[in-house]
Protein backbone atom coordinates (compact mmCIF):
# COMPACT_ATOMS: atom_id res chain seq x y z
CA UNK A 1 0.00 0.00 0.00
CA UNK A 2 1.19 3.78 -1.12
CA UNK A 3 2.50 5.85 2.14
CA UNK A 4 1.08 9.00 2.53
CA UNK A 5 -0.68 11.70 4.34
CA UNK A 6 -4.10 11.12 6.19
CA UNK A 7 -4.87 14.61 5.99
CA UNK A 8 -4.00 17.39 3.33
CA UNK A 9 -1.17 20.02 3.70
CA UNK A 10 -3.59 23.48 3.81
CA UNK A 11 -2.75 26.69 4.09
CA UNK A 12 -4.84 29.53 5.00
CA UNK A 13 -4.53 33.33 4.39
CA UNK A 14 -4.38 35.93 6.57
CA UNK A 15 -8.03 37.99 6.88
CA UNK A 16 -7.37 41.07 4.67
CA UNK A 17 -9.60 39.62 1.55
CA UNK A 18 -9.95 41.35 -1.37
CA UNK A 19 -13.30 42.14 -3.29
CA UNK A 20 -11.97 41.07 -6.70
CA UNK A 21 -10.34 38.06 -5.62
CA UNK A 22 -9.77 36.20 -2.58
CA UNK A 23 -8.10 33.12 -1.20
CA UNK A 24 -10.14 30.54 1.05
CA UNK A 25 -7.46 28.06 1.74
CA UNK A 26 -4.56 26.54 -0.91
CA UNK A 27 -2.25 23.30 -0.66
CA UNK A 28 -1.50 19.64 -1.28
CA UNK A 29 -2.87 16.38 -0.56
CA UNK A 30 -0.73 13.20 -0.92
CA UNK A 31 -3.67 10.80 -1.07
CA UNK A 32 -4.06 7.19 0.51
CA UNK A 33 -5.74 4.74 -1.44
CA UNK A 34 -9.39 5.36 -1.91
CA UNK A 35 -9.11 9.15 -0.25
CA UNK A 36 -12.27 10.72 -0.86
CA UNK A 37 -14.44 13.71 -0.27
CA UNK A 38 -18.07 14.35 -0.33
CA UNK A 39 -20.59 13.85 -1.56
CA UNK A 40 -20.61 17.72 -0.74
CA UNK A 41 -21.16 20.80 -2.00
CA UNK A 42 -19.33 24.11 -1.33
CA UNK A 43 -19.75 27.95 -1.61
CA UNK A 44 -16.88 28.41 -3.09
CA UNK A 45 -14.44 27.58 -6.37
CA UNK A 46 -12.11 24.91 -5.51
CA UNK A 47 -9.38 23.93 -8.07
CA UNK A 48 -7.70 20.64 -8.12
CA UNK A 49 -4.55 19.80 -10.63
CA UNK A 50 -3.11 16.36 -10.43
CA UNK A 51 0.84 15.79 -10.07
CA UNK A 52 0.66 12.00 -9.46
CA UNK A 53 -1.49 8.95 -9.50
CA UNK A 54 -5.27 8.93 -10.58
CA UNK A 55 -8.46 9.24 -9.23
CA UNK A 56 -12.24 9.97 -10.45
CA UNK A 57 -14.32 12.79 -9.81
CA UNK A 58 -18.12 13.15 -9.98
CA UNK A 59 -20.78 15.86 -10.58
CA UNK A 60 -24.01 15.96 -11.96
CA UNK A 61 -24.20 12.89 -12.86
CA UNK A 62 -21.06 12.46 -15.11
CA UNK A 63 -17.95 10.86 -13.50
CA UNK A 64 -14.58 11.71 -14.75
CA UNK A 65 -11.66 9.29 -14.81
CA UNK A 66 -8.49 11.97 -14.45
CA UNK A 67 -4.17 11.21 -14.36
CA UNK A 68 -1.45 13.30 -13.82
CA UNK A 69 -0.96 16.94 -15.19
CA UNK A 70 -5.01 16.89 -15.67
CA UNK A 71 -6.93 19.09 -13.56
CA UNK A 72 -10.85 19.32 -12.02
CA UNK A 73 -13.17 22.20 -10.62
CA UNK A 74 -15.57 22.35 -8.03
CA UNK A 75 -18.14 25.28 -8.58
CA UNK A 76 -20.11 26.75 -5.85
CA UNK A 77 -22.97 25.21 -4.77
CA UNK A 78 -23.02 21.80 -7.14
CA UNK A 79 -22.63 18.79 -5.30
CA UNK A 80 -19.58 16.97 -5.84
CA UNK A 81 -17.46 13.22 -4.93
CA UNK A 82 -14.02 12.49 -6.15
CA UNK A 83 -11.84 9.48 -5.22
CA UNK A 84 -8.70 8.92 -5.32
CA UNK A 85 -7.29 5.22 -7.28
CA UNK A 86 -7.40 2.05 -4.92
CA UNK A 87 -4.09 1.29 -6.84
CA UNK A 88 -2.45 4.60 -8.25
CA UNK A 89 -3.26 7.17 -6.12
CA UNK A 90 -3.28 10.71 -6.95
CA UNK A 91 -1.36 13.72 -5.21
CA UNK A 92 -2.75 17.14 -6.41
CA UNK A 93 -2.51 20.93 -5.70
CA UNK A 94 -5.43 22.31 -4.50
CA UNK A 95 -7.07 26.01 -4.22
CA UNK A 96 -10.02 27.34 -3.05
CA UNK A 97 -11.20 31.15 -3.98
CA UNK A 98 -14.04 33.35 -4.63
CA UNK A 99 -14.45 37.05 -5.24
CA UNK A 100 -15.91 39.48 -7.75
CA UNK A 101 -14.10 38.34 -10.51
CA UNK A 102 -13.99 34.82 -9.83
CA UNK A 103 -16.29 33.60 -11.81
CA UNK A 104 -15.32 36.18 -14.40
CA UNK A 105 -11.98 34.38 -14.78
CA UNK A 106 -13.12 30.71 -14.33
CA UNK A 107 -15.58 31.24 -17.32
CA UNK A 108 -12.99 32.48 -19.57
CA UNK A 109 -11.27 28.98 -19.40
CA UNK A 110 -11.85 26.34 -21.74
CA UNK A 111 -13.26 23.47 -19.50
CA UNK A 112 -14.19 19.69 -20.70
CA UNK A 113 -18.13 19.56 -19.99
CA UNK A 114 -17.94 22.80 -17.81
CA UNK A 115 -15.17 21.08 -15.11
CA UNK A 116 -12.01 19.55 -16.26
CA UNK A 117 -8.59 20.40 -17.77
CA UNK A 118 -6.29 18.38 -19.91
CA UNK A 119 -3.41 21.44 -20.72
CA UNK A 120 -0.93 21.42 -23.20
CA UNK A 121 0.77 23.37 -21.09
CA UNK A 122 0.81 21.41 -18.33
CA UNK A 123 4.29 22.55 -17.15
CA UNK A 124 3.12 26.24 -16.75
CA UNK A 125 0.02 25.12 -14.77
CA UNK A 126 1.87 23.25 -12.85
CA UNK A 127 4.84 25.62 -12.26
CA UNK A 128 1.95 27.94 -10.89
CA UNK A 129 0.66 25.64 -8.40
CA UNK A 130 3.56 24.55 -6.96
CA UNK A 131 4.47 28.44 -6.75
CA UNK A 132 1.04 28.90 -4.77
CA UNK A 133 1.89 25.80 -2.59
CA UNK A 134 5.48 27.10 -1.72
CA UNK A 135 4.81 30.08 -0.48
CA UNK A 136 3.49 28.62 3.54
CA UNK A 137 4.01 31.92 5.85
CA UNK A 138 0.77 33.55 6.93
CA UNK A 139 1.77 36.71 6.62
CA UNK A 140 0.28 40.15 4.14
CA UNK A 141 3.14 39.59 1.85
CA UNK A 142 2.09 36.03 1.50
CA UNK A 143 -1.40 36.24 0.83
CA UNK A 144 -0.37 38.80 -1.94
CA UNK A 145 2.43 36.42 -3.72
CA UNK A 146 -0.27 33.75 -3.63
CA UNK A 147 -2.70 35.84 -5.14
CA UNK A 148 0.04 36.93 -7.94
CA UNK A 149 0.40 33.11 -8.90
CA UNK A 150 -3.43 32.87 -8.63
CA UNK A 151 -3.50 35.44 -11.97
CA UNK A 152 -1.01 33.53 -13.73
CA UNK A 153 -2.66 30.41 -13.36
CA UNK A 154 -5.27 31.23 -14.75
CA UNK A 155 -3.66 33.70 -17.48
CA UNK A 156 -2.02 30.63 -19.00
CA UNK A 157 -4.92 28.87 -18.35
CA UNK A 158 -7.04 31.54 -20.40
CA UNK A 159 -4.00 31.93 -22.80
CA UNK A 160 -4.17 28.59 -23.55
CA UNK A 161 -8.14 28.29 -24.13
CA UNK A 162 -8.19 31.44 -26.23
CA UNK A 163 -5.57 29.76 -28.17
CA UNK A 164 -7.53 26.57 -28.80
CA UNK A 165 -10.66 28.49 -29.68
CA UNK A 166 -8.15 30.57 -32.55
CA UNK A 167 -7.41 26.79 -33.94
CA UNK A 168 -10.78 25.49 -34.05
CA UNK A 169 -11.98 28.53 -35.78
CA UNK A 170 -8.81 28.65 -38.16
CA UNK A 171 -9.88 24.70 -38.58
CA UNK A 172 -13.12 25.52 -39.76
CA UNK A 173 -11.83 28.34 -42.19
CA UNK A 174 -10.01 25.44 -43.52
CA UNK A 175 -12.62 23.23 -44.08
CA UNK A 176 -14.83 25.61 -45.54
CA UNK A 177 -12.57 27.22 -47.89
CA UNK A 178 -11.25 23.43 -48.96
CA UNK A 179 -15.17 23.15 -49.52
CA UNK A 180 -15.65 25.71 -51.55
CA UNK A 181 -12.44 25.01 -53.61
CA UNK A 182 -13.60 21.17 -54.24
CA UNK A 183 -17.15 22.48 -55.21
CA UNK A 184 -15.73 24.81 -57.87
CA UNK A 185 -13.30 22.39 -59.09
CA UNK A 186 -16.53 19.52 -59.59
CA UNK A 187 -18.99 22.25 -61.12
CA UNK A 188 -17.20 25.04 -62.81
CA UNK A 189 -18.48 23.84 -65.88
CA UNK A 190 -22.33 24.10 -65.08
CA UNK A 191 -21.86 27.91 -64.97
CA UNK A 192 -22.10 28.45 -61.36
CA UNK A 193 -21.85 31.56 -59.57
CA UNK A 194 -20.12 32.81 -56.54
CA UNK A 195 -24.00 32.59 -54.53
CA UNK A 196 -23.90 29.44 -55.71
CA UNK A 197 -20.29 28.61 -54.13
CA UNK A 198 -21.74 30.68 -50.51
CA UNK A 199 -25.04 28.69 -50.78
CA UNK A 200 -22.78 25.34 -50.96
CA UNK A 201 -20.85 25.89 -48.08
CA UNK A 202 -23.64 27.57 -45.78
CA UNK A 203 -21.47 31.23 -45.85
CA UNK A 204 -22.53 34.77 -46.78
CA UNK A 205 -21.11 36.28 -49.91
CA UNK A 206 -19.40 38.31 -48.04
CA UNK A 207 -18.16 36.19 -45.48
CA UNK A 208 -16.90 34.00 -48.21
CA UNK A 209 -14.94 36.84 -49.82
CA UNK A 210 -13.37 37.60 -46.44
CA UNK A 211 -12.47 33.74 -46.41
CA UNK A 212 -10.67 33.43 -50.07
CA UNK A 213 -8.76 36.91 -49.24
CA UNK A 214 -7.58 36.51 -46.32
CA UNK A 215 -6.70 32.45 -47.13
CA UNK A 216 -5.26 33.19 -50.71
CA UNK A 217 -5.38 36.79 -51.01
CA UNK A 218 -7.60 37.01 -53.76
CA UNK A 219 -11.49 37.20 -53.77
CA UNK A 220 -13.60 33.63 -54.63
CA UNK A 221 -14.76 35.55 -57.74
CA UNK A 222 -11.11 35.63 -59.49
CA UNK A 223 -10.73 32.27 -57.81
CA UNK A 224 -13.29 30.72 -59.93
CA UNK A 225 -12.71 33.17 -62.76
CA UNK A 226 -9.01 31.84 -62.93
CA UNK A 227 -10.11 28.88 -62.34
CA UNK A 228 -12.05 28.77 -65.68
CA UNK A 229 -9.11 30.36 -67.62
CA UNK A 230 -6.64 27.82 -66.84
CA UNK A 231 -9.48 25.41 -67.77
CA UNK A 232 -9.39 27.01 -71.20
CA UNK A 233 -6.12 27.45 -72.16
CA UNK A 234 -5.68 23.49 -71.11
CA UNK A 235 -8.59 22.74 -73.72
CA UNK A 236 -6.90 25.61 -76.45
CA UNK A 237 -3.63 23.66 -75.98
CA UNK A 238 -4.99 19.72 -76.31
CA UNK A 239 -8.21 19.40 -78.28
CA UNK A 240 -9.44 20.95 -81.94
CA UNK A 241 -12.78 22.07 -79.63
CA UNK A 242 -14.35 25.69 -81.02
CA UNK A 243 -13.77 28.12 -79.08
CA UNK A 244 -17.75 28.60 -78.52
CA UNK A 245 -17.41 25.23 -77.69
CA UNK A 246 -14.52 25.68 -75.04
CA UNK A 247 -16.78 28.64 -73.72
CA UNK A 248 -19.38 26.53 -73.03
CA UNK A 249 -17.15 23.95 -71.33
CA UNK A 250 -15.63 26.59 -68.93
CA UNK A 251 -19.05 27.11 -67.76
CA UNK A 252 -19.03 30.24 -69.73
CA UNK A 253 -22.26 31.13 -71.71
CA UNK A 254 -21.41 34.52 -72.87
CA UNK A 255 -18.94 34.22 -75.63
CA UNK A 256 -18.03 37.63 -76.04
CA UNK A 257 -17.53 37.95 -72.31
CA UNK A 258 -15.44 34.91 -72.03
CA UNK A 259 -13.36 36.47 -75.71
CA UNK A 260 -12.91 40.11 -73.10
CA UNK A 261 -12.01 38.00 -69.99
CA UNK A 262 -9.58 35.32 -72.11
CA UNK A 263 -7.77 38.70 -73.16
CA UNK A 264 -7.27 40.34 -69.87
CA UNK A 265 -6.21 37.58 -68.11
CA UNK A 266 -3.64 36.51 -71.07
CA UNK A 267 -2.84 39.57 -73.21
CA UNK A 268 -4.28 37.27 -76.27
CA UNK A 269 -7.69 35.84 -77.49
CA UNK A 270 -8.41 32.34 -77.57
CA UNK A 271 -7.80 32.12 -81.17
CA UNK A 272 -4.82 34.23 -81.24
CA UNK A 273 -3.58 32.30 -77.89
CA UNK A 274 -4.17 28.90 -79.97
CA UNK A 275 -2.31 29.64 -83.16
CA UNK A 276 0.63 31.26 -80.91
CA UNK A 277 0.55 27.93 -79.62
CA UNK A 278 0.34 25.82 -82.55
CA UNK A 279 3.18 27.91 -83.89
CA UNK A 280 5.48 26.69 -80.64
CA UNK A 281 4.80 23.33 -81.09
Amino acid sequence: MKKGKQLPEVFFPVDKYSNELSLYHYGKHVCLPSNHYGPSKRDYYLLHFITEGKGTYTVGGKTFHLQKNEGFLIRPNEETFYQADEEEPWEYYFIAFHGMIAEQMVDAVDWIDGYVIRPQNYQAIRLAMRSIHAVKKPELWGEYTVLGNVYILFGNLIKESAKNKMEEIKTAQEDSLNKAIDFIKKNYERGIRVSDIADEVNMHRVSLYRLFKECLNVSVEKYLQNYRMDKAVFLLQNSDLPVTEICMRVGMCDYPHFCRQFKRHFGFTPSEYRRLFARKK
